[in-house]
């Protein structure tokens, strides 16, 4: 029925919107989080408690802002990211994953991007630099804004969704909770 394309529509485009909020969004966070502890142990400095939940708090506000009411314990959370102890600096290839696949979907959608070149880039695997391989598909990394075409495609999902949200939502509901 119409009624269930419509909600599937809006399932996947929320599904899409999260990823990116989770997998860019949050991701830069961290890993900008994980470059502050370095940048503290690097000048001679250990990290503290304090320096840890506080730094951690400030970035969430930062990246989130004002219409947004924070749990108290907030600053807690960085505990939760210890696989960062692990792996070094491994949050922010997931945020470049995502907008170069967004650009390349762009490429595709614009037909821009030939299905052919598109399919010697997956048979090529890693035989090269990932680098070197994105230049089948035209993708300069060191030259195209991958943020800002990555980012068309959140911004085409978000004007999609304001046609599923009937009115504007009050002031006095516009704050969200994390």
């Amino acid at each position: 029925s119409q009624s269930e394309k419509e909600d599937d529509k809006r399932y996947y485009l929320e599904k899409e919107i999260d990823n990116y909020i989770t997998s860019v969004y949050r991701k830069i966070l961290y890993t900008e989080y994980e470059l502050e502890l370095y940048r503290k142990v690097e000048s001679g400095e250990h990290l503290t408690r304090e320096f840890l939940e506080s730094t951690y708090e400030k970035l969430i506000k930062t990246y989130y802002g004002d219409g947004i009411i924070y749990d108290p314990e907030i600053s807690l959370e960085w505990m939760r990211l210890g696989h960062q102890i692990r792996w070094t600096f491994y949050s922010y290839r997931y945020a470049t994953g995502l907008l170069i696949a967004a650009t390349v979907y762009a490429k595709i959608v614009s037909g821009e991007l030939p299905q052919e070149r598109y399919l010697e880039f997956l048979a090529s695997g890693s035989k090269e630099n990932s680098l070197d391989l994105l230049k089948i598909l035209d993708i300069d990394f060191s030259k195209d804004d991958i943020l800002e075409n990555g980012f068309k495609v959140l911004e085409e999902d978000l004007t999609l969704v304001s046609e599923y949200v009937p009115t504007p939502l009050a002031e006095d509901k516009k704050e969200m909770r994390i």
